[in-house]
């Protein structure tokens, strides 16, 4: 397998900087790392050089590169005390909102995230009253998700964690097992907007009560966590919510005065309404 070194990235993200704004030299050094040597490798290419020529002659290639740069999910319902956390407090607000409540999937290639929330939603009688938006980087990204599907190995490990959240209707009877993946059947709905990222600073939406960022940061620098947490503090209503990672934190960030922590235990903080 290709080893980089601190000037094959450079190189990398250079050209990169002249085809997309995204901020990819504030990506974290070592996941990014690792993420273009296996790029490098499933695409065999022989170099750098000609990851570089690739990227900037096939924007087709861009759309691919981009898709397989970002963390794929792994599962449905994953941390699944979190979960119970979105069924009682999370759904208890949407019910009492008056009007339509706005959440924002942020920055994703895969629909686990999303699936669960929504297979939950139904559960609940909700679906009607939220309007989500789900962000990629890449249109493979966004096509992905609409495919709604699952590998059958990870559906295992999903069917355990659902069974620690919900007693209601099983996890099988959501989706349709075909070609050793498992399809979620029609429960998506129109209430979804999806949104391209040419930029994470472009295109965000407004006015939102709830934003999911989970493990997203750990794959950014310091420089880049701060600008993904202005972005989302300017986007929510005062008093909504952010979800992170059960490994990240708002610690040894200038946006950690700005959010409270939910006295849940979960990684689930509120906008403050006064910031001094």
């Amino acid at each position: 397998m290709t080893e980089l070194g601190i000037l094959d990235i450079r190189s990398i993200t250079g050209a990169l900087e002249k085809l997309h704004p995204f901020d990819f030299k504030n990506l974290a050094l070592t996941s990014f790392k690792r993420r273009l040597e296996y790029i490098i490798e499933k695409y065999q290419f022989r170099g750098v050089d000609e990851l570089i020529k690739k990227l900037q002659t096939d924007k087709d290639f861009l759309d691919d590169f981009l898709y397989d740069l970002t963390i794929k999910g792994t599962e449905l319902f994953r941390d699944p005390s979190l979960w119970r956390t979105v069924k009682t407090q999370i759904f208890n607000d949407i019910k009492n909102s008056i009007s339509t409540y706005k959440i924002w999937f942020c920055g994703n290639s895969t629909g686990e995230e999303l699936y669960s929330f929504m297979i939950l939603l139904n559960q609940a009688g909700l679906s009607d009253k939220v309007k989500i938006y789900v962000s990629c980087l890449s249109s493979k990204g966004i096509d992905n998700i609409k495919e709604k599907t699952i590998d059958t190995k990870q559906f295992e490990l999903s069917l355990s964690n659902y069974e620690r959240i919900s007693t209601n209707k099983p996890l099988l009877e959501y989706f349709s097992d075909k070609a050793n993946q498992r399809t979620l059947d029609t429960i998506l709905g129109n209430n979804i907007e999806f949104i391209k990222e040419n930029s994470i600073f472009e295109n965000a939406p407004e006015s939102i009560n709830l934003v999911f960022l989970r493990n997203q940061m750990i794959y950014f620098n310091q420089i880049l966590q701060e600008k993904f947490l202005g972005l989302i503090y300017r986007s929510l209503y005062t008093n909504g919510n952010l979800i992170i990672g059960v490994n990240e934190s708002l610690e040894n960030t200038s946006y950690s005065k700005n959010f409270i922590k939910d006295s849940s235990g979960e990684n689930i903080f509120k906008k403050k309404s006064n910031i001094r």
